[in-house]
This record gives C-alpha cells, sequence and structure tokens, in this order.
C-alpha cells in the first residue's frame, strides 16, 4: 500500500525525383524512289545529317515536385477526421458527424474540447494541435494546426504528388506552412482540440473531489517527483491542494488549488503524454514513432500505465 507523501518541491522534468529521359528518333521518310544518282547521293547526304542528329540524347528534364498546398475544409468533420488521425493512438471512423465521434473518443479516455479566442495569440496557451476556425467574408472554412515553425504554423496540406512515386502510401499525412499574420487576418474565434482527461474529469479536481480522480491526480504527481509515496489516497486534502498551487506558480496558471482543464493540459505535457505545438511529443496513429520528443513512445506507454 502507498503511504502518503510529504511535498517536497521538485523541478518536473518535461516527458518526453524521377527523370525523364526524351530519347524520341526523328521520324525519316525514305523517298520511294530517287529520279537519278544525283538525287539519291543529295538524299544519302541529308539522311546521315539527320541520324547523327538524332543520335545525340535529348536534355534530361528534372521533374520537380508541386508544393503540397494548405488543406482548408468545408465540413469540420472532415476537420475533425484529419484531427484524430494526428493526435489519438487509433483512427475512429467518422459516420454520424462531429459530436458523436467525440462522444466515440471518451471511450478512450480522449475529449474534444472547443474554445472561443479572440485571436491566435490567446489561443496558444493551450498549447494542442487543433482545427482553426476562419472567416473571408461571409465563408467558413477550417485548417488543422499541427505545430508552430518560426513565424508561421504547420497545418495538415493537400499533396498534389501523393500516390506518384512507387511505394509511397497514398494516404499519408503532409504538411505545409501559413503565415501567422494570414491566419490571424482570417481568424473566426473558434477552436477545437483534443486532450486526454482522466477518468470522470467534468470540470475540476478539488476539494468536492474524490475517488480515482483524486487517485489519478496523485500518482501524476508521484510520478513527476519521482516519489514511490502519493499525497492522498481517495480524498483531496490539504497537501494535494498545496501540490496543486506549487504546480500552477511554476507554470504561469491560475493559481487557486484547482485542477482545471488548463492545469491538467500542462500536467499531461510534463508527464509527457501530450501532443503540442511547440514540439513536444508526437505519437503516430500507429503509435509506431515519436518525433521531436524527449521520451520515446514505451516511455509514453509507461506513464500512461502508471496512471490508469
Amino acid at each position: 500500500m502507498a503511504k502518503n507523501a510529504s511535498i517536497t518541491e521538485n523541478s518536473e522534468s518535461p516527458a518526453i525525383e524521377n527523370k525523364v529521359l526524351s530519347l524520341t528518333e526523328p521520324l525519316v521518310v525514305t523517298p520511294l524512289a530517287t529520279n537519278n544518282k544525283k538525287n539519291a547521293a543529295e538524299y544519302n547526304v541529308k539522311n546521315s545529317v539527320k541520324s547523327s542528329v538524332s543520335n545525340v540524347a535529348a536534355p534530361v528534364q528534372e521533374q520537380i515536385p508541386a508544393s503540397p498546398k494548405v488543406t482548408y475544409y468545408d465540413n469540420k468533420s472532415d476537420a475533425l477526421a484529419a484531427l484524430m488521425r494526428y493526435t489519438t493512438p487509433q483512427s475512429l471512423p467518422i459516420k454520424s458527424g462531429a459530436q458523436q465521434a467525440c462522444d466515440r473518443l471518451r471511450l478512450l479516455l480522449f475529449r474534444c474540447e472547443t474554445v472561443n479566442e479572440p485571436n491566435w495569440q490567446a489561443f496558444k496557451k493551450y498549447n494542442r494541435p487543433a482545427i482553426i476556425t476562419l472567416r473571408e467574408y461571409s465563408r467558413l472554412s477550417h485548417v488543422v494546426v499541427v505545430g508552430i515553425v518560426d513565424d508561421s504554423v504547420l497545418v495538415i496540406a493537400d499533396d498534389p504528388n501523393q500516390g506518384q512515386q512507387q511505394g509511397q502510401q497514398k494516404e499519408a499525412l503532409v504538411f505545409t506552412r501559413l503565415a501567422i499574420n494570414d491566419l490571424e487576418k482570417q481568424w473566426a474565434g473558434e477552436a477545437t482540440f483534443i486532450w486526454q482527461a482522466p477518468l470522470g474529469f467534468e470540470r475540476y479536481i478539488f476539494k468536492n473531489s474524490n475517488g480515482v480522480l483524486i487517485d489519478w491526480l496523485a500518482k501524476a504527481f508521484a510520478i513527476i517527483d519521482k516519489k514511490n509515496e502519493v499525497l492522498a489516497k481517495g480524498q483531496y486534502n490539504r497537501l494535494l491542494e498545496k501540490r496543486i498551487r506549487l504546480f500552477q506558480k511554476k507554470y504561469d496558471l491560475n493559481e487557486d488549488g484547482k485542477a482545471g482543464m488548463e492545469t491538467l493540459l500542462k500536467l499531461n505535457e510534463v508527464l509527457g503524454i501530450a501532443m503540442t505545438l511547440d514540439g513536444g511529443v508526437v505519437v503516430s496513429a500507429d503509435k509506431s514513432a515519436a518525433v521531436n520528443a524527449d521520451k520515446s513512445t514505451a516511455a509514453y506507454d509507461k506513464t500512461v500505465g502508471q496512471l490508469q
């Protein structure tokens, strides 16, 4: 049985061309008949010149791949399908719309979160790949943003070269850049992202919470602090509240002692079980690789297992 632990303020350890050769020979038509030897000789000379020219290989033409273009989704369900494919360990087919897909995600302890923010800078605090709704005049569309690169965001794109090269997976995701200035100009206010929440979480984990939510939170801090003992078991207490406040203070969160969504988002980042915009853990749809991660997929699986 794990014993209740005293608090020590440890620093969190962040987790984890095809070449086309044109060799077409010039078409040489042999006269059916020549009127005399002179004409025949002239023909032979001309034909030999043509033949020598035809033996010179045409210059090599290199096909330059077309650049991927930003995918603007008219239907949010299509955007959600792309986001789910990028962010969740397994893809779920979307047959009945976005809300039904989000309900099914809860079975995997993932959930869709839609927020309204005045601009991109305000949204960045969530630090998650997201569907961003854009407005151009009266038309709405959606892009799927998965990262930040300098003064641009990285978005899912259409690849005009997909399937042209032998062995290439036709359905592989490709990405391109979209200038943040352009994103801001068309910002419509709504963004939807996917994140992992503990079982039973609604709005906060605080003094009225108990059971598995408290156990999950206590285990999370034990992993971060590298402790074998937990601060609480089944019941919220002052030790756990103090640890939440220390965590919130360190990461410039609202220091209220309640573990709400923003606190849990940051907690997941520190645990290494979150995919982030700024280069955190990126686990592929089949969990075969971790990209730009401090932790491997095995470490990701281990941490998730410890929290269950």
